[in-house]
């Protein structure tokens, strides 16, 4: 597995309609819980086929769910996707600015973007972006004291990155 690049699209596939909002968050939920358990199983490309029809029901209505931008925003970085992985990890923030993962995944996908890049100013201005979401992500009212360590660790690759990014750039013409 691993292929996150498309949807499942066989006929096969049952389509989840829904007739107004409400139903349509019941049945992403139901949908959330099964990308859940691909995910647990390591299915990954399964899980953010999941996310991603239940994030396409709810758009349908004008409506949205942090927590399954960012759990399809995990689905992507285990593949390594971490242009759209950081894409949903703000989607997340824009739809719950206090909702910690956001931050989280997309501070995690902005460094996995600095990954074999020679030094520039906008490789530097994402690392600097990285470390503003972990800093914000700890900041988060319901944020677990259990990933504090963790998200520290990563602050501080991400202000090394920035810090080497910012001495090694090619000056400017």
């Amino acid at each position: 597995t691993g292929d996150v690049s498309a949807p499942d699209t066989e006929e096969t596939r049952e389509e989840v309609i829904a007739d107004d909002v409400a139903t349509a968050r019941v049945k992403a939920g139901a949908l959330r819980a099964a990308g859940n358990a691909h995910f647990n199983a390591d299915r990954y490309d399964d899980a953010w086929a999941t996310y991603s029809e239940a994030i396409a029901l709810l758009k349908r209505f004008g409506a949205g769910d942090a927590r399954l931008h960012t759990n399809r925003a995990a689905c992507l970085l285990t593949a390594g996707r971490w242009v759209p992985a950081a894409f949903d990890g703000q989607r997340a923030i824009d739809l719950d600015p206090e909702f910690w993962k956001g931050y989280w995944y997309r501070g995690q996908a902005l460094l996995g973007q600095l990954r074999g890049k020679r030094p520039s100013p906008a490789m530097s201005e994402k690392a600097d972006a990285a470390l503003r979401c972990l800093e914000r992500a700890s900041r988060c009212v319901a944020f677990p004291e259990a990933k504090r360590e963790r998200v520290e660790q990563l602050q501080a690759r991400a202000r090394n990155i920035a810090f080497y990014l910012a001495q090694n750039q090619c000056p400017q013409s």
